[in-house]
């Protein structure tokens, strides 16, 4: 009997901690570096051929395989999707499959697809021994329906053809042991499709526009994500992600309620085009030192509270924030909100540090919007006549009283202090001296 080679389990950079698949059991660890050519001895004993591993571009790198392996490995297991980046360290699984007709003992069910079949709609009955599972055939299929892998506790991976462009609501909600499955192809991801699957560690979402809400619900593992295509994210889509580090969707148009919250680990990411950030959409990502949204012009409310340690934030076209926008983050020193037009109430209550910020004449500032600050000095952009400035700084804070001995300076069009004021004693005291 021929042996074949049978790639199988996880990928991972030790740079990025990116992950790839396929499936099998009983497999061997074997460490390489990208760019090496891999003779038989290096893979498996008596295996037939051998393959090279290239990083061809960042963020993805290919298995070329000899032609002789090829055909076994592409007919029967579908094409080898690698997720990753040009790093060194991966690790490859491998396994050893003594005989072609064997491999069928190492897919515990294979999903046989007519090729007019356009949707898996048929609802299916987990059972203890479906652990990984291939769907064969289905040339038209392009959608998985609602529920179909639904609750599949067991279930660790899943290969799908490359036609599929959407993944229906619930579709693998609940399979809590699922690490891997291919959607580089997949369009549309629906609402909780794969929420609560808590061993999934990373998605490539290469082709994905729209991501429904809850999605990725309570995904525990996974750590990072790359969706270039991504318009728009639903609401509580990666809620829970508690180890989710990186995220870029540049082309996202809008951030929906509470997409990112409790992500505690989340640090860096990728919002270039979003316009709009919906109510607590990162509340309580601790992780957040810096962010910048150059395109957005409306935050919801508590869309940042409790990010303990956010320490710097732009929106240079921001026009309104909603309350407790910014509440309890008690590291932001200062900003510049010189385009805002309206900031809610409790925008920044308890920002303890907060000692800076820039504002325009014709602001409208809502009750306690900056209680609880450090605030020791405001800046207004714009002119009022000093005649005018105490009755307009009066009228300005009646509702969100400053700081004891907070000063106020109106700088005129060159940046120059115009006048300078202070809260004293409950009362505007004009003050020669910023």
């Amino acid at each position: 009997m021929k042996k074949v080679l049978f790639l199988a389990g996880m990928l991972t950079c030790s740079s990025c901690s990116a992950a790839a698949f396929l499936v099998c059991p009983n497999t061997l660890w074997k460490s390489f570096v990208c760019g090496v050519t891999l003779s038989a001895k290096d893979v498996v004993r008596n295996v037939i051929g051998c393959g090279v591993v290239t990083a061809v571009s960042a963020g993805v790198a290919s298995w070329w395989l000899p032609g002789n392996l090829r055909k076994y490995i592409w007919t029967v297991a579908g094409a080898l999707f690698v997720a990753g980046c040009a790093h060194t360290g991966y690790k490859y699984r491998f396994v050893e499959v003594l005989d072609v007709a064997d491999i069928g003992k190492h897919v515990n069910e294979v999903v046989v697809v007519n090729n007019d079949v356009t949707s898996l709609e048929a609802p299916r009955q987990s059972n203890a021994i479906t652990q990984h599972i291939y769907v064969q055939g289905g040339n038209r299929l392009k959608r998985i329906g609602a529920g179909v892998f639904y609750n599949f506790m067991d279930l660790q991976s899943i290969i799908i053809p490359n036609g599929v462009r959407i993944i229906d609501d619930f579709a693998f909600a609940d399979c809590g042991a699922l690490t891997i499955i291919n959607l580089y192809n997949v369009e549309t991801i629906g609402e909780d499709a794969f929420a609560r699957c808590h061993s999934l560690v990373y998605i490539s979402l290469f082709a994905a526009k729209q991501i429904g809400c809850n999605a990725f619900f309570s995904c525990q593992s996974l750590t990072n994500i790359s969706a270039h295509e991504v318009e728009n994210i639903g609401d509580d889509a990666f809620a829970q992600c508690s180890r989710l580090t990186s995220i870029n969707c540049p082309r996202a148009k809008s951030i929906g309620r509470s997409t990112f919250t409790q992500c505690d680990s989340l640090s860096n990411f990728d919002f270039t085009s979003v316009e709009s950030i919906g109510s607590g959409a990162f509340a309580h990502c601790r992780s957040l030192r810096r962010v910048s949204f150059p395109h957005v012009k409306k935050i919801s409310w508590s869309a940042f509270a409790e990010c303990d340690y956010l320490r710097s934030v732009s929106f240079p076209n921001i026009k309104r924030i909603g309350k407790h926008a910014f509440s309890n983050c008690s590291y932001l020193t200062d900003i510049d909100l010189h385009n805002v037009e309206k900031i809610g109430h409790d925008a920044f209550t308890g920002c303890t540090r907060l000692q800076t910020v820039t504002l325009p004449i014709g602001v409208e500032i809502k009750q306690n919007a900056f209680q609880g600050t450090g605030l020791s000095a405001v800046h207004f952009s714009g002119v009022v006549p000093e005649e005018d400035q105490k009755d307009f700084l009066t009228a300005k804070f009646r509702d969100s009283p400053l700081p004891e001995r907070c000063c106020v300076a109106f700088l005129n069009a060159a940046g120059g202090e115009e006048a300078n004021w202070q809260w004293v004693d409950n009362e505007w005291r004009k003050i020669e001296q910023y």
